[in-house]
């Protein structure tokens, strides 16, 4: 009579639990996103390494929050996994490791994410590759789509590529004096254009003066 309850209990915990809850991604502290004072960050980073071991103290300092995120996103198993990586060289391999870890960290990716990951290390190494994973990665995690096939398609196309990036913080603080150079620099050009012009009405002047006086003389 037993069972029948506790199959009963089991099925409606999972149909109430959240998938993140039940296999262990449940991290619900602060996003990586939210700004955060310097007490928020520390604590972040402990509960980080306490949750994957001490192993990974010099993984959490050296990426910071995108990597604390991305083991607090994670199972302990998985999140261990994700030192070893490090320890190994695999993640400074990636193509665009702090931006991977962020992904992550993402509240839909966790232990699926990086799972996938952790197994195509080679194929992100590569711009080409990581670009392709980065426009779906759910996809390729969940295996609705092959990796390899959209990197062999990608490379054929012209720009593979993907499109260049701009540090829009460096271009924000450029862009103001590329303006005002240019803005100074055309007056400058129009100045010696109207000074040139006034200059060569100036010659002509006197040029016809000094012929108007010979002609006079003679």
């Amino acid at each position: 009579m037993r069972k029948p309850i506790v199959e009963i209990v089991l099925l409606v915990a999972t149909v109430i639990a959240t998938p993140a809850e039940i296999f262990g991604q449940g991290f619900k502290g602060p996003n990586v996103n939210v700004p955060m004072d310097a007490r928020m960050r520390r604590a972040m980073r402990d509960r980080a390494v306490a949750r994957a071991g001490q192993n990974s103290r010099e993984f959490v300092e050296t990426y910071g929050e995108v990597a604390a995120a991305a083991i607090l996103r994670c199972s302990p198993n998985v999140g261990r996994m994700l030192t070893k990586a490090y320890e190994d060289g695999n993640i400074a391999m990636l193509a665009d490791a702090p931006r991977v870890l962020q992904l992550i960290a993402h509240p839909q990716a966790g232990d699926d994410v990086a799972m996938f990951i952790l197994n195509h290390i080679g194929e992100l190494c590569d711009p080409v590759g990581m670009n392709a994973f980065m426009s779906s990665p759910l996809e390729y995690a969940m295996r609705l789509k092959k990796l390899e096939d959209d990197v062999a398609e990608n490379r054929k196309r012209p720009f593979a590529f993907g499109p260049i990036s701009v540090n829009n913080s460096l271009l924000d603080t450029v862009g103001p004096w590329a303006l005002g150079g240019s803005v100074l620099g055309f007056a400058y050009l129009l100045y010696q254009r109207v000074m040139g012009k006034k200059e060569r009405a100036t010659r002509r002047s006197a040029d016809d003066g000094a012929e108007d006086d010979e002609s006079w003389k003679e």
